[in-house]
Formats: C-alpha cells, sequence, structure tokens
C-alpha cells in the first residue's frame, strides 16, 4: 500500500533489533556539565513482569482468517500479533514514527538495494512457524506470489502488494523482490502491517488458511468466534528471547462505544481510545490511575462527489460544496476545537509535505469569517443553473464517530447556499455495500491515507471505484509524489497536487480528529498507534507487560 510519503534509509539494512521497552531515543543537545551538587536520581523504571491476558474491543470481526482477502483494520487487529512482516518501523512511546521514519529488520535481518527496483533480502535463521516448522525463504516467495496472483483477486494485491513485481528464491534464508518500476519507499510497503508472510507449508498440505492462521508472530491463535472474539496466547518459541511478556491477548468484537466505556471504567478492557477530550476528561475522573495522551489521527473525513452523476461532474457545484464547508465550525462542533484541518491529498500534520497551516487558513473555503466563501458560493451555484437550489443526500457508515457528529454540522452549512442533502446513515456493512455499487450522490469517507485514497480511487488497482475520478494530471502528480527517488521532488509533486486538487474539487477534505489512547495503570509499555482504534499488532503485543498484582481481583 502506498502511504505518503516518508524517508527510508537505503543500502543495507542494520542488523540491530529495536531496543528494549521504554528505552527511547536521545533528544536535545549533549549532556549538561557536571554539577558540584548531585543531580536528584529519575525513579527506577518499573522492570518487565510475566503474565496477565490484556483484554481490548477489536469492534468488527474479519471476514475470514485469510489477512489477503480484505487486508484490512479487522485483519490487523485480530491477527497483528499472530502474523509478522519482513520489515517493521521504530515505533516508541516517545516517537511520532510519521516524521521520524526509520525503517528496521524484522522477519529480515539484513537488505541490500543494488537498484531502485530491487531488494535482496537476508532473512533470520532459527526463526519458526508455530507449528515448529523452520521459516525460510520458500515462504516469503510464496507469500508473495500467492498473493499478487490476479485469479486470487486478493485486496491485499492492490492495496499492500501493488508495487510487487515477483520474487525469487536465491537461497534457503535469501529472497530477492522486484518492483514493477523504480520506488522510492519499496521498504515502507514491505513494512505495511498488513504484508503479512504466511506459511508455504500449510498451503501445500491443504490447509486452508481461511480457517487456520499459523503464523512466526509472538502470539498464536487459541479461539476465534467472529460473533464473540479472539484469544492469542503467548509463543512459548518466540524468536525474541524473553518475549511476549503477557500470557495472552483477547480481543472482543461487537461491543459498542458505550459498552466500552462502562468495561474499562470497571477495570475488564486494558485499552481505549477516547472520541475527544471531554470523554477522555471524564474517564479520568472515573479510572484511578488512568494512563493516557493525544495524538494526531492519520485519518480524516472527507466529501466524495459522485462525479458521473449529474450535476456533481460540474466542478462549479463541487467549489461551492469546498467553499461552503466551515472546517473551524466543524472542529467547534464535533470536537470541542481539537483536531486538524486537512488539505485535499494529504494529511495536515505531515510536515513538508502538506500546505502548511499558516498558508491553508487564509485559503478560500479554509478563511475565516466565511462571508466571501458563502457569497461566492452561491454565485457559482447561480452560474451552474442551480440557483433555486439542489436536494440531494449524504452517505455515511454510523461506525464512523467522527462522520456521526459532523453529519448534521455539514448539513446545515450547505444548507446556507442552497444545497438540501437528506442524511443517510447505515451500518458499515451496508454503507460499503452502497459504495462499492456507486449508489450515492455524497459520500461521508474516512480518507487513512488521503493521496493513497485517491490514488486508490481511480488508479486500475483490485479495489472498488467509488468516485469515478479520472485524471491524467492527477495521476501524473500522484505517481511522482509516490514514487519519485528523488525526495525534493516528490515532496514539490505533493505540494502541487494539492494545489491542483483544490482547483478540481474531486473530493472536499474536512477535518481529522485527535485520538486520546487510554490505558490501565497496570498496563506498561503500552505505545499507542496514531489512531483512533484500539488495535495490537507485532511492533506493540511482544513488548507490553502487565502488574498482575494491579490488576481487579476477578481477573488475577
Amino acid at each position: 500500500m502506498w502511504r505518503a510519503p516518508l524517508p527510508v534509509r537505503a543500502g543495507r539494512g542494520p542488523t540491530s533489533f529495536p531496543p528494549p521497552p521504554g528505552a527511547g531515543r536521545g533528544r536535545g543537545g549533549p549532556p549538561a556539565a557536571p554539577s558540584a551538587l548531585a543531580a536528584p536520581s529519575a525513579p527506577e523504571k518499573p522492570q518487565p513482569k510475566n503474565g496477565g491476558v490484556l483484554i481490548y474491543s477489536c469492534t468488527t470481526a474479519p471476514v475470514n482468517l485469510n489477512v489477503y482477502i480484505s487486508a484490512g483494520p479487522a485483519e490487523e487487529r485480530t491477527l497483528g500479533t499472530v502474523y509478522e512482516t519482513l520489515f517493521s518501523y521504530r515505533h516508541e512511546v516517545d516517537l511520532d514514527y510519521r516524521n521520524d521514519f526509520e525503517i528496521l529488520p524484522w522477519l529480515a535481518e539484513k537488505w541490500e538495494t543494488p537498484d531502485p527496483k530491487t531488494v535482496i533480502i537476508q532473512l533470520r535463521k532459527g526463526v519458526k512457524w508455530h507449528d515448529g516448522v523452520e521459516f525460510t525463504a520458500d515462504d516469503v516467495d510464496f507469500s508473495f506470489k500467492y498473493g499478487i496472483d490476479p485469479a486470487n483477486k486478493f485486496r491485499v494485491a492492490g492495496n499492500v502488494f501493488n508495487q510487487v513485481a515477483g520474487s525469487q528464491v536465491i537461497d534457503k534464508y535469501t529472497v530477492k523482490l522486484t518492483a514493477k518500476e523504480p520506488v522510492r519507499d519499496f521498504l515502507t510497503l514491505l513494512g505495511d502491517r498488513v504484508a503479512f508472510i504466511l506459511p508455504k507449508h500449510v498451503m501445500d498440505r491443504g490447509d486452508d488458511f481461511r480457517r487456520v492462521a499459523i503464523g512466526t508472530g509472538p502470539f498464536t491463535l487459541k479461539e476465534y468466534d467472529a460473533n464473540k472474539g479472539t484469544l492469542v496466547a503467548k509463543n512459548p518459541n518466540y524468536w525474541q528471547p524473553g518475549r511476549p511478556y503477557i500470557d495472552g491477548i483477547r480481543c472482543q468484537y461487537g461491543m459498542q462505544s458505550q459498552h466500552e466505556q462502562a468495561a474499562f471504567t470497571a477495570g475488564q478492557i486494558d485499552i481505549l481510545h477516547a472520541n475527544d477530550r471531554v470523554q477522555l476528561e471524564t474517564m479520568q475522573k472515573s479510572v484511578p490511575g488512568l494512563q493516557s495522551s493525544s495524538i494526531s489521527v492519520q485519518s480524516g473525513l472527507a466529501i466524495l462527489p459522485k462525479l458521473g452523476k449529474k450535476p456533481w461532474d460540474d466542478v462549479r457545484v463541487r467549489k461551492a460544496i469546498h467553499l461552503a464547508v466551515d472546517r473551524q465550525g466543524l472542529k467547534a462542533a464535533a470536537l470541542f476545537g481539537d483536531g486538524i484541518i486537512n488539505p485535499p491529498g494529504m494529511p495536515g500534520d505531515r510536515t513538508g509535505w502538506a500546505i502548511p497551516p499558516e498558508e491553508l487558513l487564509k485559503l478560500p473555503g479554509y478563511r475565516q469569517p466565511k462571508d466571501l466563501d458563502i457569497t461566492e458560493a452561491k454565485r457559482l451555484m447561480g452560474e451552474a443553473g442551480l440557483a433555486g437550489g439542489l436536494k440531494t443526500s449524504m452517505l455515511y457508515g454510523t461506525n464512523l464517530t467522527l462522520g456521526v457528529r459532523i453529519a448534521e454540522p455539514l448539513q446545515a452549512q450547505l444548507a446556507k447556499i442552497g444545497i438540501d442533502a437528506t442524511l443517510r446513515p447505515l451500518p458499515i456493512a451496508e454503507a460499503r455495500a452502497n459504495e462499492e455499487k456507486g449508489d450515492f450522490d455524497l459520500l461521508v469517507q474516512n480518507t487513512a491515507d488521503h493521496a493513497f485514497r485517491l490514488n486508490f480511487e481511480h488508479q486500475d488497482m483490485n479495489g472498488p471505484h467509488y468516485s469515478d475520478i479520472v485524471d491524467a494530471k492527477l495521476t501524473e502528480l500522484l505517481y511522482k509524489a509516490a514514487r519519485s527517488l528523488d525526495v525534493n521532488e516528490a515532496k514539490r509533486a505533493a505540494m502541487e497536487m494539492q494545489r491542483y486538487l483544490l482547483e478540481t474539487n474531486f473530493y472536499i477534505p474536512t477535518i481529522a480528529p485527535l485520538s486520546f489512547p487510554m490505558w490501565q495503570r497496570w498496563v506498561f509499555d503500552y505505545v499507542f498507534e496514531p489512531s483512533n482504534v484500539n488495535r495490537m499488532t507485532r511492533s506493540q503485543g511482544y513488548r507490553v507487560w502487565m502488574d498482575v498484582d494491579k490488576m481487579p481481583a476477578d481477573r488475577k
């Protein structure tokens, strides 16, 4: 899956492994000169303990256990500690990896990039699948060929492996992967959280990945019930000595938000994300020793007009919507003033890649007050023959907490320019079905990565094409931003892409929320994601530990 471009260290990869939990990275300048008075010693850091089963809510179950079919968050949350990837990224408490990015070896040990289309990977030796069979290059070769085979029509092919042209086994522990074309962030793609490596021998013996999950990860699958949840148990033969610390992880499905909060308050689940600062403050009052933080999430909401339908094929109407949206008003109404205002095509906090806030907030559609924008929007509607108004509808999934919160404010904002938008809130499955059929006028959608989302929308990939974007210039700019080997050229293309989208208004970005991750006082070294969902992946599960003595009596 193409991500918003990030620097990746090229050449031969490091052989060192991530530091132990909590080690962090140094910040600031050189050490201070010794003082005549001894500085007070820092509190001794708690040392990891073994034991405990971590519990959290996963909301929805995957379609089945084959992680390549949907290649989405449900698969990641359920099986992200069972399967592993070739690469990962440095993921620590004091590090936002989006702007301080470093690729790390995982199942890979070393790598070489002899040219921009090729990576030769030496694998870790001694890694075992959960059934005791040795992990080798045959597994990597099988996984990529299986994943990208067009006959399988796996979402992972278009969603993650879309740049992989092929693979070749060099020897038992060495494999060569080839990209379709020179690409700057090939290793980033191979480190995607759902770029899982699967066991070849499991397929060879006739097992079905839809029903069987055997990985190399820190936990083994013990229970799976699509209606209730999943239990994974500690892998006693994990290749990282002494890890993991906890005995298992239980992922519970189907919990509504109010049930999650009640369970967290009662100490029956261990990690949760508050939807806003007020909810966090409420939880702080009721949960003793609550640990928390805040982070801008990597997904925001946007309005996608169905370009193949009138009047959305008219740029004047799309521009009018863009001008009518009051982003600051949405932040005040839905997020108590928190959150990020996004430019089109890029998360707004992506330093160096996104139009800077000080420039963005002066542009039409973003500026305050809104009087000039509303006047211009009405003029454009009249010019498009819609001076008398327009009746339409706005589809969104009720799983989108922010979508539910901004729907009515958006409806009121559009009404100011004569657009009467009937709200169409649907459960997630129904909303997705309508999206894939193209049965919508305006779609409020979660854009996990804005530029990727646009790429996914209008390129010839395996996923659904929701909004009918077909534009040669946008395609060219997307490819430059994603694949230019010169990072400065990529940044220039990303900026030009955003400005072009401000002219064409193929989609209308709104806001991205802040996430407020919370975890119980007995949970240590939990490294939260820049996301508003609870998850436990291979880069988190192996390092988390719990002080069982502090847990509720009925969980010890």
